[in-house]
């Protein structure tokens, strides 16, 4: 599958510690609370990895105990990219 990618476009990859990092009920994150960090964060990529890794330190409301790693690619330029 391809994806295009145009001028302000973010792809976001993440370790599975992003979905399964727990609150303090037990609850995991699971990947529809992980899109809702992300479309929260911040609009530069090192802002939004950043926001992303601090939001889920205070959803889960102490340390991660799982391995924990975001990476941010945003888009720039108004050339098509293939």
């Amino acid at each position: 599958e391809t994806i295009d990618l145009v001028s302000g476009d973010a792809l976001v990859l993440a370790t599975d510690g992003l979905t399964e990092v727990r609150n303090p009920a037990g609850e995991q994150l699971l990947e529809p609370g992980a899109m809702e960090l992300i479309a929260r964060s911040g609009p530069e990529a090192q802002r939004l990895a950043d926001d992303v890794v601090a939001n889920v330190r205070l959803w889960a409301g102490r340390s991660v105990r799982d391995d924990l790693a975001v990476l941010v690619v945003r888009v720039i330029g108004t050339q098509p990219y293939a």
